[in-house]
């Protein structure tokens, strides 16, 4: 039994390496091809799409996905009692990490960029911007981009709503968790009916 479970966590460590790997790709490659955001950007219409895509790790939408994803794993599991623990690891750890998050961010307490270009194009500074609440946060910034015809309303509308703090990301959090359980999750569930099998052939 404990070579099993050894087993286990050894073969599940190394998935979670090379997914966490796969991950890090994303921030070099931005860094290695010196992407910058700026206020000219210009969006196109099928950046729309993406944008309702990322919303699904957004409250409220963020509880439907897990909910969805929960089901998902159902198949996974012999028995409804061993699933309805897994959906407790989903939501202790979907909880933990969205908290640390918000710890995290005050922490760091980094500005958003559109916020950046708020204060430089206002004159005004981002320590000013944060000292107010949030409701005067995006009363201030809907006033600057009700200037920018540029500017998409979904985008104006997105910008009033994040007021908070940019660093670390809860969408890549949110994202990176579920890949993290997903791999986890499914390790386990092939890990138990390979033992299943075994047994039964004895």
């Amino acid at each position: 039994m404990a070579v099993r479970f050894l087993f286990m966590v050894m073969n599940m460590l190394k998935r979670l390496s090379l997914y966490t790997l796969l991950l890090c790709l994303v921030p070099v490659f931005v860094w290695l091809s010196a992407w910058q955001w700026s206020g000219n950007l210009v969006f196109e219409d099928y950046e729309h799409p993406l944008y309702w895509l990322t919303e699904t790790g957004s409250v409220p939408y963020a509880i439907i996905t897990c909910g969805v994803f929960a089901l998902l794993f159902l198949p996974l599991f012999s028995n409804r009692k061993q699933w309805i623990l897994s959906v407790a690891v989903m939501a202790f750890s979907m909880v933990v990490t969205q908290g640390l998050k918000s710890g995290l961010k005050n922490v760091f307490a980094e500005p958003r960029p559109f916020v950046t270009y708020i204060a430089e194009q206002t004159g005004t500074g981002t320590d000013a911007f944060y000292a107010q609440d949030r409701k005067a946060r995006a009363q201030i910034v809907d006033r600057f981009y009700q200037t920018q015809s540029s500017v998409p309303e979904w985008i104006k509308g997105h910008y009033a709503d994040e007021v908070g703090y940019s660093f670390p990301s809860g969408h890549t959090i949110f994202a990176a968790s579920w890949l993290m359980l997903t791999v986890a999750l499914c390790n386990y569930s092939t890990t138990e009916k390979g033992a299943r099998n075994y047994y039964l052939a004895l």
